[in-house]
Order: structure tokens, then sequence, then C-alpha cells
């Protein structure tokens, strides 16, 4: 996982070998990362977890990867209507926002608008709690879904729509 913005966004080569605790520091993986968010329990490794300075970045591919978990609980039992299947998923959403927001806190706006697409990783936050409150139901022919960008995105109005998260 990327753990240091202002290596990403320097724009001189030279500031980067300002930047040494990049090779002190042990890297995290996504993997472990959505897996010890998920956890009921906090344990020594969420804590490790939530008290390494995270960038955008890797703050943004944690955010996609809950998608990921969240389409495989769609799939495997979200469907069939098991209560408490996203119990995990949410816990994990909760405890990336509180990163996010310990990040902006520590982060300088004029800084901010040069990480690009990666600053939308709330939208991606947003949209993962909207789908797990609000299941997405796509409309089907058959067993074919009709999952075009028009239908996405009148399903992403629907969801706006809805009671704020």
């Amino acid at each position: 996982m990327p753990g240091n913005d202002k290596v990403y966004e320097s724009m001189n080569p030279l500031e980067i070998n300002e930047y040494d605790e990049l090779s002190t520091r042990e890297p995290l993986q996504l993997r472990p990362i959505i897996q010890c968010l998920m956890q009921e329990e906090p344990t020594p490794e969420l804590a490790k977890i939530q008290a390494h300075p995270h960038s955008v970045f890797g703050l943004y591919l944690i955010a996609c990867a809950f998608h990921s978990v969240l389409f495989g609980i769609h799939l495997s039992c979200g469907f069939m209507g098991i209560p408490g299947s996203y119990t995990a998923l949410e816990r994990a959403l909760d405890r990336w926002k509180v990163m996010w927001d310990a990040l902006q806190t520590r982060r300088d706006t004029q800084k901010m608008a040069q990480t690009g697409f990666m600053l939308n990783a709330l939208e991606i936050w947003w949209l993962a709690k909207s789908l797990i409150r609000n299941p997405p139901v796509m409309p089907t022919v058959g067993d074919i879904s009709l999952d075009s960008m028009q239908n996405f995105h009148a399903m992403l109005e629907k969801l706006k729509d809805l009671e704020p998260i």
C-alpha cells in the first residue's frame, strides 16, 4: 500500500530523497487490511492499521476493495436476505471513514487538489454504504441483467434521494 502522499505529490524528483521514512516503514498489504477492518473485536493489528499514516491513494484503494467484497456478498447471500450478512463490511466502512476523516485533518487543501480522482474516495465509500442499505435491483430480462449505464445512473439517482448516511 502506498503510504506517503508527499512523494506522490512532489513535483521535483530531488524532493523524494527528503522522505526517507519510506524505507524504514513496514509496507501494508490490501487483503490483511480489509480483513482486519472487518473483524468484530479490535486487535493490535487494527490499531497498527489505524495509526499508519495512510495516503489518499491508499485509502482510495481500500475503498475500492470494499466494493469487491460488497459484490461478493451480494452474489453469495445478499439477495437471499441473510440477516447480518453486511455487518462486518459495514463495520469496516465505518472504520475506514474514521481513517479518512483523520487524514483530512492532516492534509493541506491545496495539495489535495493534486491527488486527482482519488479525492473521490469518500464518494466510493458513500456508494458502498448506500448499496448496503439499499441493495441494487437492476432490471432483468429472464436471467440477463440489463446493467446498462442508463440503468446504473437511474440506480444512483434513486440512492441520492434516500435518507442521508
